[in-house]
């Protein structure tokens, strides 16, 4: 399965966000199912090409354009666009743990904290949850990654429930 179609999957166990997509029916109907993935991975390929490069600004300027309107009506909130966010920093350091032949040093999980702490703070993502996680350490990239991968699991254990609309945009069948 492609990580992208990954990280969508795991936000479907989360029933403000997929209460959101079912109602829009961005990702529930089929036919806007392909093309809204397509358009994830496009804009999430987009905002990591050269950090400051103007397809990265583009890309950035595009994702925060179509999450905008729905942050400013209160019908995405702050703590989804963080698990949405934790996401792309814990699913691949989980799936390097499982299938890679080592695990990432801790100069790779800094830089993969600094790199995603970037995007979040260019996307107006809030990180005052991850205070009580960061634990008195510096705000380096490797304590926001740990800080995040453990608010990550803690958020889940919360809000990952069962839901008639989680159901509808991810059947068992």
């Amino acid at each position: 399965m492609r990580l992208t179609n990954r990280l969508a999957f795991q936000t479907y166990g989360i029933p403000t966000i997929s209460n959101l997509l079912v109602k829009t029916g961005q990702l529930s109907k089929p036919e806007n199912a392909y093309k809204r993935t397509a358009d994830t991975a496009a804009v999430l390929s987009e905002t990591k090409s050269q950090p400051g490069g103007e397809r990265s600004i583009q890309g950035l300027a595009r994702m925060n354009y179509m999450h905008g309107l729905y942050r400013k009506a209160g019908r995405i909130k702050d703590d989804d666009m963080l698990y949405t966010l934790s996401l792309l920093v814990t699913e691949p350091v989980k799936w390097l743990e499982r299938f890679d032949w080592r695990t990432l040093t801790d100069a790779e999980m800094c830089a993969l904290g600094v790199y995603w702490k970037d995007t979040g703070d260019a996307t107006d993502i809030s990180f005052e949850k991850l205070r009580p996680y960061m634990k008195g350490k510096l705000a380096d990239g490797l304590s926001w990654t740990q800080a995040i991968m453990e608010w990550s699991e803690d958020y889940e254990r919360e809000t990952m429930v069962p839901a008639q609309s989680n159901k509808e945009l991810g059947p068992a069948d």
